[in-house]
């Protein structure tokens, strides 16, 4: 069994005013500066991995919440991954259970071997090594950066919802803005906020009324999703998405969301994120 440790780790956690969050890509100059309105920018995804019974964990899933009130909050999106046996697998105390075949596949492709950690839009990806795993205190300095480049994609996405057979659709326009040559697939996630369950806190003490946000349910079309194109992309040229995937019984349909994004799979590198509320 892997020797997982937890990350000691401390981050400065600042308050700052609250931003709403926007379905589409910000057109604005994502840095607090002036805003252009004739021009996309990119959006930026962090995933977050972590476990119920990792103390250091809520600390990182705060520092989303601050990021999300910074300048440029609006265009940062959040999952939460759960993974490993250690961290995540469920007991007598912590009897949820959060984790997904997504994560566990990811746990593994990823190289996630200690909790918390996180990527940001997967950059510095490297397949042997954990350049691209990010600690927490770093996500809001690395997501500046990012979230201050031009977009090379916009994503528009339509998202519907059959109560009956609990089933969600997505259709998703992306439009390119910038010639692109590489393999760029779609992923397709669903997430669900506002789960009380138990959760260990940072002073060690379980915490039996935590309340989990932004926790990966599924993904509509596996862990890396479907290809979008293989060759060169232009501007003015439009790709399609077309998916669906049905809504476990017990999750919140008022609480789950759809995020999506648009990777490249040779290096990862997530290029636009956007999220729809499913109901």
């Amino acid at each position: 069994m892997k020797n997982y440790k937890l990350l000691l780790v401390a981050a400065s956690l600042f308050a700052f005013a609250g931003c709403d969050k926007i379905d589409n890509p910000r057109t604005g100059d994502g840095g607090g500066g002036q805003v252009d309105p004739t021009k996309h920018y990119r959006n930026v995804l962090i995933e977050d991995f972590t476990g119920h019974k990792c103390n250091n964990c809520p600390n990182a899933a705060e520092q989303i919440e601050v990021i999300k009130g910074l300048s440029f909050g609006s265009q940062v999106y959040a999952v939460g991954i759960h993974v490993t046996t250690f961290f995540a697998g469920p007991d007598a105390n912590y009897p949820e259970d959060f984790r997904t075949p997504t994560g566990d596949q990811y746990e593994t492709f990823f190289n996630i071997s200690a909790l918390p950690t996180g990527m940001v839009s997967r950059t510095d990806y490297t397949s042997t090594g954990s350049a691209h795993l990010k600690n927490y205190s770093n996500w809001p300095s690395t997501a500046s950066v990012l979230a201050a480049e031009l977009a090379k994609f916009t994503i528009e996405p339509t998202v519907t919802y059959n109560s009956t057979s609990r089933e969600v659709t997505v259709d998703a326009d992306i439009a390119v803005l910038e010639e692109y040559t590489g393999n760029l697939n779609f992923i397709v996630m669903i997430t669900e906020d506002g789960i009380i369950a138990p959760q260990k806190m940072p002073d060690g003490h379980k915490k039996t009324d935590y309340e989990h946000n932004h926790v990966l349910r599924t993904t509509a079309d596996g862990a890396f999703g479907i290809p979008l194109s293989t060759t060169t992309v232009s501007p003015g040229d439009t790709l399609n998405y077309s998916g669906n995937v049905i809504l476990d019984g017990a999750w919140d349909e008022n609480n789950c969301n759809v995020l999506m994004f648009v990777y490249d799979k040779d290096n990862q590198e997530v290029w636009q994120v956007t999220e729809e509320h499913v109901n």
